[in-house]
């Protein structure tokens, strides 16, 4: 999804602070401190030279991307054990319109956060600590709100907005966490740079989507699991 919405920036040239909102929001979000500037030299990287890609190219990316989808789907229903799929032609729908407006409602997403984060940089709140405790709240809503929609919409089960809610902050504080251990680990832990040198940052990049695949895959366990777990606190009540 980041590499096509990084195409769909590269063909709007124009708009240099959206895009420039978006990386610094992947920098600062979704990518631990040790691989942020690497991986947003990437994305500048292949925004800019996305205009080059040919036809070919671009049906093996929107293939792949159908192919992931395709992975999480499974996934989630060996999680919720689902029995019967979704008929294929309502599956091959919603990939496209998660392949077509996933980026375009994750750039705008992001763009309104990074517009709302600079604004209150303006607003007189008191103190300091009360802009830094907004904008964490901004962008803790924000990296929740994709495992809730994942889990509401992802598998072929019927999952209630509450189950889906709570699963998705729980994903959300178990993401938060693994990234701040993994900032940790590439900071105190140099033996990698040893080893692989200059292409360090691919094992690394690997393990933390690695990482981040385990966090979403527990936050769905957990989702799938809350009918029990309120008829289990129901029992005991």
């Amino acid at each position: 999804m980041l590499s096509i919405a990084t195409i769909l920036i590269g063909q709007l040239p124009q708009f240099v602070n959206f895009r420039e909102g978006i990386q610094a929001w992947i920098s600062v979000t979704l990518i631990p401190g040790g691989l942020s500037q690497s991986v947003s030299t990437y994305l500048d990287e292949f925004s800019t030279h996305s205009k080059g890609l040919t036809l070919f190219g671009v049906v093996g990316l929107i293939f792949s991307a159908f192919l992931t989808l395709m992975t999480i789907e499974k996934s989630f229903n060996q999680v919720w054990q689902v029995k019967r799929q979704r008929p294929f032609g309502v599956r091959l729908l919603i990939y496209v319109i998660v392949t077509v407006l996933g980026p375009i409602l994750l750039g705008l997403s992001i763009y309104i956060t990074t517009l709302l984060m600079s604004m209150t940089q303006g607003i007189d709140l008191g103190t300091q600590i009360h802009v830094e405790l907004l904008n964490f709240i901004l962008a803790f809503v924000f990296t929740s709100l994709p495992f809730i929609i994942l889990y509401r919409f992802g598998p072929s089960a019927q999952v209630t907005w509450v189950d889906a809610f709570i699963g998705g902050v729980l994903a959300a504080i178990f993401f938060e966490a693994a990234k701040y251990g993994f900032t940790l680990f590439i900071a105190q832990v140099t033996v990698y740079k040893t080893l692989y040198g200059a292409f360090a940052i691919l094992p690394l990049f690997l393990l933390w989507i690695y990482l981040t695949w385990w966090v979403t895959l527990a936050g769905a366990v957990l989702t799938a699991r809350m009918p029990e777990i309120r008829a289990s606190l129901r029992y005991r009540v």
